[in-house]
């Protein structure tokens, strides 16, 4: 029989170049097709453990992350300036990958900030997307701003033009800042959709539509670069069948 697709193995946060030799060897004797790190500061060369010399047979990827709080609101995805400041998220992951390691993207699909009390005890501001167009977010049966993870509020996912908004948001990740991928937190599921300037046939219409933001973000970031990875966390949960599928 013929072997049909590929499977790779890896770990993240490895502290001992050790274990990467381990699991390197592993991954050769298995006939995977390729090793990675996530969080990882060390080279495949420095796996000593390695006594197959896997490098020499099959590729190893190192990636890094950028992850939480990196950004100033949720929803407008923008650097915080006190961290970031003019084009140096760019200019990080530019030295990130002459240093032969990738970069992929911490981010919160569908939430946006409303003005009100924070999970943390902080308080939210209100994002600038939310400004533009209030008209974009799903209400409750009440008529007021559904919340998802975090507390957060959502931008109803069955609208065209929220998923061009993601559209956009994935092109400047991707293709502008030059990120190799996404990781996605706090992913669950959203809440139905009652705002009557939708239209919708169902109130399940925003929760039916959820994947089709899911699908925009992967095959945008899949057109703009073919390796890119994105990774998705139900934080412990079951995926959900919406946005499983990318």
């Amino acid at each position: 029989p013929h072997p049909k697709g590929y499977f790779a193995i890896g770990a993240e946060r490895m502290s001992k170049s050790l274990n990467l030799g381990n699991l390197m060897r592993s991954a050769h004797a298995f006939g995977a097709s390729f090793t990675f790190t996530v969080g990882a500061t060390y080279k495949a060369v420095e796996a000593h453990a390695d006594t197959s010399k896997s490098q020499l047979h099959l590729p190893h990827y190192n990636w890094a992350t950028l992850d939480d709080s990196w950004f100033d609101v949720y929803g407008d995805w923008n650097p915080r300036v006190d961290t970031f400041p003019d084009d140096s998220i760019k200019k990080m992951v530019d030295e990130y990958h002459r240093n032969g390691i990738y970069v992929q993207l911490w981010w919160l699909p569908l939430a946006v900030e409303w003005k009100g009390p924070k999970y943390d005890g902080e308080t939210y501001v209100e994002s600038n997307v939310v400004k533009e167009h209030p008209d974009w977010l799903v209400l409750d049966q009440d008529g007021k701003p559904a919340k998802m993870s975090r507390q957060l509020e959502i931008l109803c996912p069955a609208l065209p033009e929220v998923q061009d908004y993601y559209r956009h948001l994935t092109e400047k990740f991707i293709r502008d800042w030059g990120f190799d991928g996404h990781k996605l937190d706090n992913v669950f599921s959203i809440a139905p959709c009652y705002n009557p300037k939708h239209h919708h046939k169902s109130p399940q219409d925003s929760v039916n539509a959820m994947g089709e933001v899911f699908k925009v973000i992967y095959e945008t970031t899949k057109a703009l670069k073919l390796y890119a990875v994105t990774q998705t966390c139900p934080c412990g949960t079951p995926p959900n069948i919406a946005w499983l599928p990318f």
